[in-house]
């Protein structure tokens, strides 16, 4: 029916486990939605959980067993003016069942700000995130970093350094790989790192705004990449910035597209980009992933293939894929095979048949 198109998908948000061995994903049917996890190798529903409230933005993993739900409900604060996205994010248990949301009664945490259950670090080890939030410290709010558990939700700051800060890179062990910084009052851009204990400035410029957005790290650790919008330069521009503050030329460039956006683990080390177009290409680091991934988006030919998520190996890639009279629908490709299998369809009542060509 044409109402088809109009409606929300039904299998939404798909992520697959660092190990291969889970799905989670969202799934719709009437008024409900809930978090639903299918376990690969015995091809069932495993588990999963009601979605109360607010709109699922994301789902992804940290670590094989915990599932991150990161969502947001427009809503209002007592003592604060306007309405406000009031964000959050949830953490599943596979193995127990078990949902928390994250930074939930943390301390000191300011009240009604937006953006929260942004997640910047995952440590394997202890099984928890690293999570930014604005901090009361005294009658300002700083922007500092939390180290939350992903099971009990119990939370601890762990990094502050004053009220110019607006963005943390860490490590997968919560050490700080560079703070960025904007003074308003001063006109003055920073990154510093703590490489040698003490915060030292690596680059610096004076600016009324922010010159550049701050990505993350490289996957060698040798630097930080950076991102220039196009709607601050009239192009897009990804590049380097070393350890001594030195920036690049401009890296991941293809004639005639631009970056459409940049793809990172849960570290935020960069792996790769993602160039505009209808059909998508994607260019990373590693030359063998970019071979790979550009020999399953041939196997689309004339349809747009996203790639959504991956295993910690790369060895298996999830896409959605629609387009060429091919119904939008979930596709896991296996790179050592050498397969691509179909998931899911995204809607339910739109088939194959029902969509048809573009031509460009």
């Amino acid at each position: 029916p044409l109402s088809a198109y109009g409606e929300l998908p039904n299998v939404d948000r798909m992520a697959i486990a660092p190990d291969g061995k889970h799905l989670a994903y969202i799934l719709r049917g009437g008024d409900s939605e809930g978090l639903f996890i299918f376990d690969i190798e015995n091809g069932k529903i495993s588990g999963g959980a009601k979605v109360e409230k607010g709109k699922v933005r994301r789902v992804r993993f940290a670590g094989p067993d915990h599932v991150i739900l990161q969502a947001s409900v427009t809503t209002s604060q007592y003592g604060f003016k306007g309405r406000f996205e009031n964000s959050s994010a949830g953490s599943y248990n596979i193995k127990t069942n078990n949902l928390v949301t994250l930074l939930r009664n943390a301390p000191a945490l300011w009240k009604a700000q937006s953006g929260l259950g942004q997640i910047i670090g995952y440590n394997a080890q202890t099984n928890e995130v690293y999570m930014p939030a604005y901090a009361e410290e005294g009658s300002y709010a700083w922007y500092e970093v939390y180290k939350v558990d992903l099971d009990n939700n119990m939370a601890r700051q762990l990094h502050k350094a004053g009220d110019d800060v607006i963005d943390w890179i860490v490590d997968g062990n919560g050490d700080v790989v560079a703070r960025e910084d904007f003074s308003v009052d001063e006109e003055l851009y920073q990154i510093k790192d703590k490489r040698g204990g003490d915060w030292r400035t690596i680059y610096s410029k004076v600016t009324d705004e922010p010159p550049f957005s701050l990505i993350g790290a490289k996957p060698d650790g040798s630097g930080l990449v950076a991102f220039v919008d196009p709607e601050d330069s009239g192009f897009s521009t990804v590049f380097e910035i070393s350890a001594n503050g030195e920036r690049s030329a401009p890296v991941f460039t293809r004639p005639g597209a631009e970056v459409d956006s940049i793809l990172t683990d849960i570290n935020r080390t960069v792996l790769g980009v993602q160039y505009s177009g209808l059909y998508s290409g994607y260019e990373f680091y590693d030359p063998a992933l970019t071979s790979a991934v550009a020999d399953a988006v041939a196997l689309f030919p004339g349809s747009s293939a996203t790639l959504l998520s991956w295993t910690d190996d790369f060895q298996k890639l999830l896409f959605l894929a629609e387009g060429a009279r091919r119904a939008p629908a979930y596709y896991l490709y296996d790179r050592s095979k050498r397969t691509m299998l179909r998931i899911a369809k995204k809607y339910d009542q739109i088939d194959d048949k029902d969509v048809g060509e573009v031509f460009t």
